[in-house]
């Protein structure tokens, strides 16, 4: 066994490279930040550019970030279709739009449409959730099943001495796509590599992005 708690667990896993993001750009990472009604112990986010973690400094808010979401998801919207679907208020709406598009996050085209800017949609991100744990492997796999609402990839990092061994548990979390790893003092020893999640990600995992690429937030986070 070589560690004693999971906290200690986790200091060692920040400074490993998992080696499992498509991008290899330097990873921003941070430890237990809430989202989803959940609250993983290490959240990794690449970003396919390394310019892409600036952005407008303003202090955004949840709406903010979810607007963009739907823009994201559905390319081009009205304010009153937003102000529908996030059950705003008009008014609000057009505050949250105007901010927007003050920062040349979103753009209104003569239309009156609304769409991304080019560098909003152009930036390309995976988020990676990683849950740690000594011995209760079945905690953490019912964790990990959470984080799949917003990270594109997610795995469980383990004790060598706490990790399941069994062949119907490795099978299991090769069903759920979850990866499985052990955590020694030298890197990790890789049991299930983490499967890309193609479920319909929310948008949690925007409001992650944001944290990274908005200055304002970036003090939580920091570079591997």
């Amino acid at each position: 066994m070589y560690y004693q708690t999971e906290r200690e667990l986790q200091s060692v896993l920040v400074n490993l490279d998992f080696g499992i993001s498509t991008f290899k750009t330097k990873p921003m990472i941070r430890r237990e930040i809430s989202i989803g009604g959940c609250k993983p112990d290490v959240v990794c986010v690449h970003f396919m550019n390394q310019s892409d973690i600036v952005l407008s400094q303003f202090q955004w808010s949840y709406k903010h970030v979810y607007v963009i979401w739907l823009l994201r998801k559905w390319h081009r919207l009205t304010s009153e279709t937003i102000s529908l679907i996030s059950f705003e208020k008009p008014d609000r709406i057009n505050l949250i739009i105007g901010d927007l598009i003050r920062s040349h996050i979103v753009i209104q085209k003569e239309t009156g449409e609304l769409t991304l800017s080019d560098f909003m949609l152009g930036i390309q991100a995976e988020v990676i959730a990683v849950e740690a744990k000594l011995f209760r492997w079945k905690e953490a796999i019912k964790q990990a099943k959470r984080y799949q609402m917003f990270a594109d990839k997610v795995f469980v990092a383990m004790d060598v001495d706490g990790v399941p061994k069994e062949q119907e548990i490795v099978a299991l979390f090769e069903d759920l796509g979850i990866g499985l790893c052990v955590v020694l003092p030298t890197g990790l020893e890789w049991i299930v590599n983490p499967r890309t999640n193609t479920y319909s990600i929310g948008h949690e995992r925007e409001y992650i992005i944001a944290s990274v690429i908005n200055p304002s937030h970036q003090l939580l986070w920091s570079r591997r």
